[in-house]
């Protein structure tokens, strides 16, 4: 019989055999778990609906999962643990990320099943790994904003995802963004919203999809839209009112030089206080008047 290693021998034979870098064969890299052999150190058996067997680790499972962890302190029949409605494919997809010692990089495919899993069987660590490739391919572009807002919110993903497409988002306030922004609570978002649409209310007023807004943005995109209108109307009675003190000041036999109707109503549109086509048409009288001149004779 062999000798048994001391502390030091030990040491010595741990560190040949994980000396750095280690060679990965692609045998390793594409486990099926379907065999005792493809799966090293396998003490639990996943037994799926097809009555097909997956061989794994119970540590390596506990230590992802949660629920596995609870389930694994059970006891069952040989080892045997079932898992209802699951395919081989998706559970052979799942030991493949969280399998050591080259765990699986997951990708834009396998993401919506990747969340899945970390919601059903309570798997913190995989949730982060999704999350994690979420923020990448959003910010890469591969990921559409909305597609990654509907997984977040499906899977109750952590504050990051949605402060990232808040962010994204923000600069494209319409009436489309707005809907995202209610139901996904973005505020920023929202906040750029209600600026632009209040702007063009008299425009999206008839349009069915406000109905789907909550009555809380709803509230606050007309009172926005009432005070910007308001605003307007102000600047329109200031015009109006040193237009008609200009006007009897000519009639009275002073000198009557329109400066302020020049400024305030005959300047472009673009930089006029009015911003509103509606409002402007009322100074239509007004448009022709220049600065001019005028002497009592």
């Amino acid at each position: 019989m062999d000798k048994p290693f001391t502390s030091s021998q030990a040491t010595a034979h741990v560190n040949r055999r994980v000396s750095y870098p280690r060679v990965i064969h692609e045998e390793e890299k594409m486990q099926d778990f379907s065999t005792p052999t493809s799966s090293p150190f396998w003490d639990v058996v996943l037994r799926l609906d097809s009555h097909e067997c997956l061989y794994a680790s119970k540590a390596v499972l506990g230590l992802w999962s949660n629920v596995f962890f609870d389930l694994l302190q059970m006891e069952f029949d040989e080892n045997v643990l079932p898992l209802p409605g699951k395919s081989k494919e998706q559970v052979v997809a799942l030991l493949a990320v969280i399998y050591p010692p080259c765990p699986r990089e997951i990708d834009l495919d396998s993401l919506p099943l990747m969340l899945s899993f970390s919601e059903e069987y309570d798997m913190p660590a995989l949730k982060a790994k999704c999350e994690e490739k979420m923020l990448q391919c959003i910010k890469l572009n591969t990921l559409d904003v909305t597609e990654a807002l509907e997984l977040a919110d499906a899977f109750k993903c952590g504050p990051a995802v949605f402060a990232l497409c808040d962010q994204i988002l923000s600069n494209r306030p319409t009436l489309h963004t707005a809907l995202l922004a209610d139901k996904y609570n973005l505020v920023n978002l929202q906040d750029n919203c209600i600026e632009a649409l209040s702007d063009e209310y008299q425009h999206i007023k008839e349009d069915k999809r406000l109905a789907s807004l909550s009555p809380c943005l709803l509230q606050r995109i007309m009172s926005r839209a009432f005070e910007k209108l308001q605003a307007r109307m102000v600047r329109m009675q200031s015009v109006f009112r040193d237009n008609g003190e200009e006007q009897r000041q000519c009639t009275s036999g002073g000198p009557f030089v329109s400066y302020r109707i020049t400024q305030e109503v005959c300047r472009s549109p673009s930089q006029s206080p009015i911003s509103s086509s509606e409002d402007s048409n009322l100074l239509f009288p007004y448009r022709s008047i220049r600065r001019t001149t005028s002497s009592y004779v």
